[in-house]
């Protein structure tokens, strides 16, 4: 890809897509190479990340954008458009119901 801004920005997703089909790399090649499961890099490259937590998400795309030695400052930068799924908050202590008066 050129140095040149793009018009229309590319998603993170789109940029990976690219950079692999250009080394000519399936997404199970890259998986077993990058050792980033298979559905992850398919929810990253279509931008369907909203299954994948949160806290995971944005390491997995910086991991595949170095793998495929792609620029992360262009990642970067889209880096707050990226959704995933947020984890429910649980309680792990057990509450009695007691009413004083």
């Amino acid at each position: 890809m050129s140095s040149q801004k793009e018009l229309i920005p590319m998603r993170p997703g789109d940029l990976h897509r690219y950079e692999r089909e250009q080394k000519g790399l399936s997404i199970e090649r890259a998986s077993m190479q990058s050792r980033i499961k298979p559905t992850v890099l398919e929810a990253i490259e279509s931008g369907e990340t909203g299954d994948i937590p949160s806290v995971y998400l944005k390491g997995y795309i910086r991991n595949y954008a170095r793998f495929l030695e792609v620029d992360l400052s262009g990642i970067e930068d889209h880096m707050e458009n990226v959704k995933g799924a947020e984890p429910a908050v649980r309680t792990v202590f057990t509450v009695q119901n007691t009413e004083v008066f």
